[in-house]
């Protein structure tokens, strides 16, 4: 992706964090002091290992890992010239994001920017979806604020700070399967049928009742659930780079 933009993505740093289910720990036989979680990364959740150091406070998040990963970035004597700092997801990593995009604890740092391809779900952080149905869980975390991890604190500050805050939505047109591994539960459903619907029904409910005046959404045509097709179309480089050379 960096690659494809030409020259606008030379001056550029990859940070690619792993984070590892306790399937994987066990498989390559790690020890408790990496972060381990259930499955449930995606959503902001505690790690099931190590404890906090702190007594009575919560594990890790994974949500703390990316806070973590700002404030080291914005460390102006080890990174000088930064001039941004932009979360690029796709599916479950788009997923992460997704919800990660409206929490975010808010800490001095370079501009950030998200771009989130073709999430299969989204946390609404207000009770109202684009499609009416008897779900007594809707508003239920992953999907909304009710019962959040740890991590999420202040509705009010969270409302304020995502008015402001600086996300793309990457939908491909074809990604529009409504079977496989998308979340078909009904809290899912209130927000469309299928990811493609979900991302353009978030956004412009969203920029509608100006609860995110500045997000967007933008689409790739004759793209399914493809990473590659989604981060390496020219849509995605205009997204990253403004001004970028893709060889076009």
């Amino acid at each position: 992706m960096v690659k494809a933009a030409g020259t606008a993505g030379r001056a550029t740093i990859v940070v690619a964090p792993q984070f590892l289910d306790q399937i994987d720990a066990t498989a390559h036989q790690l020890s408790d002091r990496y972060l381990q979680w259930n499955y449930d990364w995606e959503d902001g959740a505690p790690a099931q290992s190590p404890a906090s150091r702190l007594p009575g406070s919560p594990p890790a998040s994974s949500y703390d890992v990316l806070d973590d990963i700002v404030a080291k970035l914005s460390i102006k004597s080890a990174f000088p010239s930064l001039q941004s700092i932009i979360f690029v997801g796709h599916g479950g990593g788009a997923q992460m994001l997704a919800r990660y995009a409206v929490v975010m604890h808010t800490q001095a740092s370079p501009p950030v920017r998200f771009l989130i391809a073709n999430a299969g779900t989204y946390l609404y952080p207000i009770t109202a979806r684009p499609v009416q149905l008897e779900c007594p869980e809707f508003n239920r975390w992953k999907y909304g604020l009710d019962n959040a991890p740890p991590y999420v604190t202040g509705a009010s500050d969270i409302l304020k700070a995502f008015a402001a805050r600086n996300v793309t939505l990457l939908l491909g047109t074809k990604d529009k399967k409504a079977s496989g591994i998308l979340d078909q539960s009904c809290a899912a459903q209130t927000q469309g049928r299928n990811r493609f619907e979900r991302g353009r029904n978030f956004a412009q409910m969203l920029t509608s009742r100006g609860i995110a005046p500045v997000l967007k959404y933008v689409v790739v045509r004759g793209v399914g659930h493809n990473e590659n097709g989604m981060l390496l179309s020219s849509e995605a480089a205009d997204a990253l780079f403004p001004v970028h050379d893709m060889g076009r």
